[in-house]
């Protein structure tokens, strides 16, 4: 079928310390410790109830026009957006 996304689905799982291409993975209940969390392409499947603590995000792909940036931010930008610590969280941090 056109258009239908297929994504490997992994589960109750909890990961340390390694990378993950999210790219065309879809993960549900796990939690990633001090992870980097590598985007290959905006084709990642959703993260419900994903805890993401201390990791980084290696966003690497092409947004052609504002269509796809808004899909991008629409579906994948909060779950980005609220595993980054805060600015005070950062600045203390660097003390």
């Amino acid at each position: 079928m056109p258009g239908k996304k297929t994504w490997l689905f992994i589960a109750d799982r909890e990961f340390e310390n390694q990378t993950f291409y999210l790219s065309g993975h879809s993960y549900m209940n796990c939690t990633f410790k001090r992870c980097v969390l590598v985007i290959k392409d905006c084709n990642w499947g959703p993260m419900p109830n994903c805890v993401i603590e201390d990791c980084i995000w290696h966003l690497d792909f092409l947004i052609q026009d504002r269509q796809e940036w808004e899909f991008f931010v629409e579906n994948q930008g909060e779950i980005i957006a609220q595993s980054l610590p805060s600015e005070q969280v950062s600045a203390e941090a660097k003390l």
